[in-house]
């Protein structure tokens, strides 16, 4: 039989590798490649954040970077914990 346990403990940290680097990606490529004035432009065309699209830009890329960190670097509530 083959143990599923350790399969699992190996599957479960290439998601959360992949999830980390698919937001930090995401984040890095609007603030170097596409930067925040070409994000407001995508933003103003949405009713909701229309308002303020350069704000929500900066919002919208700084959360992208951080979560992205946070989920690589496995942040729980009570401490970080890295892979």
């Amino acid at each position: 039989m083959v143990e599923t346990k350790g399969i699992k403990s190996i599957q479960m940290k290439i998601m959360v590798i992949l999830l980390g680097l698919l937001m930090l990606v995401a984040g890095l490529n609007k603030l170097i490649i596409f930067k925040p004035e070409g994000v407001s432009g995508m933003l103003s065309g949405i009713f909701l954040f229309a308002w303020a699209p350069m704000f929500w830009a900066y919002v919208l890329i700084l959360s992208e970077i951080i979560f992205g960190l946070l989920i690589l670097f496995k942040w729980t509530n009570s401490n970080p914990k890295i892979l």
